[in-house]
């Protein structure tokens, strides 16, 4: 094996360590923060449709009027 292939290879293995480490430091708040966005956005969904509930059903139904058929 040639000593430049070598260095070549430590180096990029390395860098790509040291990188991703880098990274994950940086992403994990970024991380717990979209969880939070999601988990918060899921919540205000359910209570717009809970206290939008009669209105939507009936805008169901005017969609389409009647039992619907299997």
């Amino acid at each position: 094996m040639r000593p430049g292939a070598t260095l070549w290879a430590s180096a990029v293995g390395f860098g790509t360590y040291f990188f991703g480490r880098a990274v994950m430091h940086v992403t994990r708040p970024v991380g717990i923060a979209l969880v939070a966005v999601a988990l918060a956005v899921i919540v205000g969904a359910l209570f717009f449709v809970r206290a939008h509930l009669a209105e939507l059903e009936a805008k169901a139904e005017r969609a389409l009027p009647g039992p619907l058929l299997p």
